[in-house]
């Protein structure tokens, strides 16, 4: 079961995560990746709100334990997207693991 800290961590790294896509200029992307850009800022910033928005005294156990397995995956993602150089590099990683964001996002909508 997650804890209010591993919850504050997975708010930072969402941030992360998202400030990272957000910095991505679109103007170097091609159609396909643009649109994956776009499917990404989307999630991340859906699972991020969600994320802020959530007042984790509330949160029930079960979500609790969805949510343990989910910050630990969003924290690989958000470490992995710092060693990356490039824009595109970023944007194919997070797209690997938009199933993460979207767990986030989904699960925090239904508590």
């Amino acid at each position: 079961m997650i804890d209010d800290n591993e919850f504050q961590a997975m708010r930072l790294d969402a941030e992360a995560v998202f400030a990272a896509l957000y910095l991505i200029d679109p103007s170097l992307l091609n159609e396909q990746q643009h649109e994956e850009h776009q499917q990404a800022m989307a999630t991340a910033y859906l699972a991020l709100v969600n994320i802020e928005n959530a007042k984790f005294g509330n949160l029930n156990n079960s979500v609790k334990h969805q949510l343990k397995e989910a910050a630990a995956a969003l924290q690989a993602l958000q470490k992995g997207v710092r060693q990356l150089a490039t824009p595109h590099e970023k944007l194919a990683f997070v797209a690997e693991g938009l199933g993460t964001l979207a767990t986030v996002a989904k699960v925090l909508q239904q508590a």
